[in-house]
């Protein structure tokens, strides 16, 4: 698994804290929302989808 996560995230030292690395993987909140539709905090599943299997 470790093996997994730093062959897809790369150089852990590039990422300063975890939060980059979220990013990366696309596990971060983001706020949807469109019209009259309320707000909702989803994940963004944008990134690499292989980091983010490793982390569900």
């Amino acid at each position: 698994m470790l093996g997994g996560i730093l062959g897809e995230a790369g150089y852990l030292s590039q990422f300063a804290h975890g939060n980059p690395l979220l990013r990366h993987a696309g596990l971060h909140l983001i706020e949807a929302s469109s019209g009259k539709w309320k707000e909702q905090i989803v994940i963004s599943k944008r990134g690499r989808s292989r980091l983010r299997d490793f982390y569900t």
